[in-house]
């Protein structure tokens, strides 16, 4: 399910950066312009959506085959943001950390609804169960937006496996005034972690300072078929991803 979603990055990351560039270019209307980056990230998201469908009605050994996504589209001046799931997008502007996406679980929908408080939420043993992602029912509802920033802030996405494990407070810490994803994850496991504990911290370049792309989509994508191939290994079965990781 999850590759299935990165395919579909890959395949549409040009057309996604023609349309950003288009907005900010002045070529077309700013909020027509916005709108059609927000509707493309939403075409993505549902067409995965259908494949996903699909594909398990074709195979009904995969029942149940779902993904969770978030994906921020940098146009210079700010991020595209569509996000399905319980991984998190947080910004770091001066010393303040935001949280740029909600979580789709079901304790975030009490806690939102009234019926559950926070500090309720952070120990109920249903924390870790996804209220919303793609493939699971009919209709797939996708959290779109746009969100201005300044040079010099920094991006950092989560998995729950992150999230879950250290707290907003210390996600802070971490990242102020210069941490890396590394110490994000090194916390995440010493804090106990069993999911799948990823972060990655994008910083947004000042003006006139070259970028350097880390790795490509397709890369990435390689990178978990490689972690796939390991994990039906009779002597990698017993590791945790974490551990394959190490092995790669």
């Amino acid at each position: 399910a999850c590759r299935l979603m990165l395919q579909a990055v890959a395949e549409r990351a040009g057309k996604l950066e023609r349309l950003a560039l288009m907005a900010l270019s002045g070529t077309v209307e700013p909020s027509q312009g916005r709108r059609a980056v927000l509707d493309a990230l939403s075409s993505l998201f549902q067409d995965v959506h259908a494949d996903l469908l699909a594909l398990v009605h074709e195979r009904r050994e995969l029942r149940g085959a779902t993904t969770t996504a978030t994906v921020a589209v940098w146009d210079g001046r700010g991020v595209y943001v569509a996000h399905v799931g319980d991984a998190r997008l947080y910004l770091l502007h001066d010393r303040d950390l935001r949280q740029l996406t909600i979580d789709h679980t079901m304790v975030e929908d009490l806690v939102r609804l009234g019926h559950l408080r926070a500090e309720e939420a952070a120990v109920h043993r249903l924390r870790g169960v996804v209220s919303r992602s793609v493939g699971e029912s009919a209709l797939c509802k996708v959290d779109l937006g746009y969100v201005e920033v300044a040079p010099g802030d920094r991006m950092l996405l989560v998995s729950d496996g992150v999230s879950v494990y250290v707290s907003h407070d210390d996600l802070w810490k971490l990242l102020w005034p210069g941490g890396s994803a590394h110490a994000v994850v090194a916390d995440a496991l010493k804090a106990g972690s069993q999911d799948n504990v990823t972060a990655v911290v994008v910083h947004l370049p000042e003006p006139g300072v070259a970028t350097t792309v880390i790795s490509s989509v397709s890369e990435s994508l390689q990178h978990t078929e490689r972690l796939d191939l390991l994990a039906v290994l009779s002597f990698c079965r017993h590791l945790r991803t974490d551990e394959l990781m190490t092995v790669l």
